[in-house]
């Protein structure tokens, strides 16, 4: 594992802005598990500065190599090139969709992949017609959504469900074996009474 003097070295020469946030002693920086990876890693990057908090997501591989993630699924899969993807299990091609949906994501807007109904949080203090309108869609959607799950052939389709800032979405993810993703999404509803959070 990179420690954050050298994540912040080695993503200075994509991002001067990054690099500094990283070397703030406050900024809390954590490894993600990737065992779909030979040879790279991703990290989540937090910070407090005075105006609002920062996260964003690297991706780094040997030798040297670093790319911003945060609306960037080409450099996720140019990570994914580099580090060497292992793609074999079913536990492992839906990690890596999973991963690339959350990292490439815009972090702060809220992403979430639910593997039930009951793991979407309401809001804390809903108004009555919010509150009947998250009911409604408690009734409507508890049998529906369920883990993500991958097909047995490649290419791989990956099947999840997500609240993205706020709509609930369908996702299939074609994953190829050299990492290549193709995501189609469908939103199902809009506008949910959730918070804004990941």
């Amino acid at each position: 594992m990179l420690d954050k003097a050298e994540l912040a070295q080695r993503i200075e020469a994509v991002s001067q802005q990054a690099a500094g946030l990283i070397r703030r002693p406050e900024t809390v920086v954590r490894q993600l598990a990737t065992p779909f990876f030979v040879r790279g890693g991703i990290f989540h990057v937090s910070s407090r500065p005075p105006l609002r908090p920062l996260v964003f997501a690297i991706g780094a591989a040997e030798p040297g190599f670093a790319v911003l993630l945060g609306g960037n699924p080409p450099g996720f899969v140019e990570l994914a090139s580099r580090a060497g993807v292992r793609l074999e299990t079913e536990l492992n091609r839906v990690a890596y969709a999973t991963t690339f949906l959350e990292t490439t994501c815009d972090l702060l807007s809220g992403f979430q992949i639910p593997h039930s109904f009951d793991d979407i949080r309401p809001m804390n203090k809903p108004k009555p017609e919010e509150q009947k309108r998250f009911e409604e869609l408690r009734q409507k959607y508890s049998g529906v959504i369920r883990p993500p799950a991958t097909s047995a052939q490649d290419p791989w389709a990956v099947t999840l469900f997500a609240v993205r800032s706020r709509n609930l979405v369908a996702i299939r993810a074609r994953v190829q074996p050299d990492g290549r993703i193709e995501v189609e999404e469908k939103v199902l509803e809009e506008a949910i009474p959730v918070p804004y959070t990941k």
